[in-house]
């Protein structure tokens, strides 16, 4: 999974690895996609968007990846865990020339912005509360995955691939 706790950036989180946003803010911070998969967050669609992807061998499949969501997520798509960051204190902000620098542990920010999604922020519902759902439109399918056994359906089309 390309954002799960597997992947390079969950594992760097478990590792006690920092982020770095240099000349940027949290609006690229890709993490929370990990704390979505985390949380199981309803609005993505997981497997759920199918796309032409050709292999090595020449043939061309259908790739799946994640559906996104119809509209943005007012907790993660907004920034609102920045707030958090700042104001208690679990970043460190300096300028390296023109360049605004933000300094932070990564599993310190997964942690918070798990805790936003299962509990909400200001007005805006836990994030298993939240009417958001995933796109329907365009290529998104029925999904191929067993989340409980974290393997693919026998059904699926890409054990040939």
């Amino acid at each position: 999974m390309t954002l799960g706790p597997d992947s390079p950036l969950g594992l760097l989180a478990q590792d006690g690895g920092y982020g770095l946003l240099l000349g940027v803010y949290y609006e690229v911070n890709t993490l929370h996609h990990v704390a979505e998969y985390l949380n199981d967050a309803p609005c993505l669609g997981f497997r759920t968007r199918t796309c032409p992807v050709k292999l090595a061998d020449s043939r061309i499949v259908q790739g799946r990846t994640w559906t996104y969501r119809v509209s943005s997520c007012p907790i993660t798509d907004k920034i609102r865990y920045a707030r958090e960051m700042q104001e208690w204190g679990l970043e460190r902000m300096t300028t390296i020339s023109r360049s605004r620098a933000i300094l932070f542990k990564l599993q310190v920010c997964l942690d918070l912005i798990l805790e936003l999604l299962q509990t909400g922020i200001d007005d805006f519902p836990a994030c298993h509360h939240c009417l958001i759902g995933p796109s329907t439109k365009g290529m998104a399918i029925t999904s191929d995955w067993d989340r409980a056994k974290g393997q693919l359906l026998p059904t699926s089309d890409a054990w040939g691939y």
